[in-house]
């Protein structure tokens, strides 16, 4: 299992890093996340002060890059400094480092929050559904729709499915009315909230 991870985030590492749109969504579907964030660590020595001296001093750079899995967007960078003093260097190496991941992270979580919190949540409850690919089919029109952002599965099973929706400003009303247009999977809007939309697709 450790080393199927590993291999997944060498994955993910190597297609944020080349910008590699399609392989990202690819990945971004495969372990079911809407944002990739990658990073990445190094701590330097430093000279210690006079005042420090029997103390090993070290500085650490920490970077960090959130983009969206279903196309590719960078959504935020970060980078931070850390310290760490100690009396044994790998010990004030892990200090810093420690310290730089923390504060990339803390800035990271607030940045990532206040976009997704910009975007509204939809619901989308599908009934009819014939298979996988039927569903591939649907989220494949839904990715081309105006005003949605991003989609997310939430759950499938039985012939029904569950979609989070990054509705980018369109509300519940302009997504049915669109919905309801769509050829190919034809579809039926059963209801409509403000935050959910039920939907059953033509036999």
């Amino acid at each position: 299992r450790s080393a199927l991870a590993a291999a997944v985030m060498k994955n993910i590492l190597d297609a944020v890093e080349s910008g590699d749109t399609e392989k990202i969504k690819d990945l971004g579907k495969e372990i079911g996340v809407e944002v990739l964030v990658t990073g990445d660590a190094a701590a330097d020595k430093m000279e210690p002060h006079p005042k420090f001296r029997g103390f090993v001093s070290y500085r650490a750079r920490a970077s960090a890059k959130a983009v969206r899995s279903g196309t590719g967007q960078v959504l935020a960078v970060v980078t931070q400094m850390g310290s760490g003093m100690e009396i044994q260097g790998p010990v004030a190496s892990a200090k810093a480092l420690r310290a730089a991941g923390r504060l990339v992270g803390a800035e990271m979580k607030t940045k990532i929050a206040k976009i997704l919190k910009s975007r509204a949540a939809v619901t989308l409850r599908i009934r009819g559904l014939k298979g996988m690919e039927h569903l591939e089919a649907l989220r494949k029109a839904l990715g081309g729709m105006a005003g949605i952002e991003a989609t997310t599965l939430r759950s499938y099973g039985g012939g029904e499915a569950e979609l989070g929706l990054a509705a980018g400003g369109a509300s519940t009303q302009d997504i049915a009315a669109r919905l309801e247009g769509l050829k190919s999977p034809s579809a039926r809007v059963k209801s409509v909230g403000v935050s959910e939309i039920e939907l059953e697709l033509a036999p």
